[in-house]
This record gives structure tokens, C-alpha cells and sequence, in this order.
């Protein structure tokens, strides 16, 4: 069954959401992040994700809030549609929203400013190393899936 929402997709968004699952969905487990400032082990999240993702597929994204208070990052597509590569409290993604203005996308993915978001810590040493470890991990997985 096709879903109702394609027919607000282009082509060109359900491509890039495909790679994006398929990169995700083999990430593994256990790709050692490192520690932050206060020496704690680095747990990948969306934060990390989305900015790696986004280096990859030249894509914007935006750090706000999953409604109404869940601190998050998502992609946008060329078209505006909303990709979330980690979503918060789900099982199963990545998952593409209709970002028009009459998707209910509107009300649950609030953007804020990213230093609101991470106090900070987005333009931290430690944060930008598991940026570029995460985006080193998919190159690989996406070159090994063309080659």
C-alpha cells in the first residue's frame, strides 16, 4: 500500500529518505564515540546524527523540540518535508513527515535556536569528533552498499 502522504513527496525526497533509512538501519551498535568534558562515555543521538547525516546528503536541518518538550534534531528535505533519522520514543525509524503547513509536523517538530537546545555543547571539541566519527562510520557503510 502507498501511503496517503506520497503524493506530497517528490521522487527526489523519497530517494534521499531511502539511502537515509538503509544508512541508518545498518549503522552499528557499538561505534565508540568517546567521552565528553566531564569524561562520560558520548551516547549517539539525534543531535549527532542529524549533523552527520546532513554532511552527507547536503541537507539542512533544525534542533528544537519534539513537542512539548523533548529536546531534538531533524533534517529537511530541498522540499521541506521532514526527515527524523532518530526519532524520540519510537521504535522504528527513520520516519518522513509532510512538513506543510497543514501536516500536524507543524505542532510536534518546534525549531529553536541549537544553543537553546544544547546549552552549548553542539560547538563543544568532543561533540563535533562524534559528529565526524558518525559521518566516517556511514561514508563507509554507503560505500561498501554502492560498491
Amino acid at each position: 500500500m502507498t501511503p496517503y502522504v506520497a503524493r506530497y513527496l517528490t521522487v527526489q525526497d523519497i530517494e534521499i529518505f531511502q539511502k537515509i533509512r538503509r544508512l541508518v538501519e545498518a549503522l552499528p551498535d557499538n561505534i565508540d564515540l568517546g567521552n565528553d568534558d566531564r569524561g562520560e562515555k558520548i551516547i549517539l543521538s539525534c543531535h549527532i546524527l542529524v549533523r552527520a547525516l546532513a554532511k552527507l546528503f547536503t541537507l539542512r536541518y533544525r534542533d528544537g523540540y519534539l513537542h512539548p518538550n523533548y529536546r531534538h534534531s531533524w533534517l529537511l528535505t530541498l522540499d521541506g518535508q521532514i526527515i527524523d533519522p532518530y526519532p524520540v520514543a519510537i521504535w522504528g525509524g527513520p520516519l518522513m513527515i509532510d512538513g506543510s503547513i497543514s501536516s500536524p509536523a507543524r505542532w510536534l517538530y518546534l525549531p529553536k535556536s541549537s544553543r537553546i537546545v544544547s546549552s552549548g555543547s553542539f560547538s563543544r571539541p568532543w561533540f563535533q569528533r562524534a559528529v565526524r566519527l558518525i559521518t566516517q562510520a556511514l561514508r563507509k557503510i554507503e560505500e561498501r552498499h554502492s560498491g
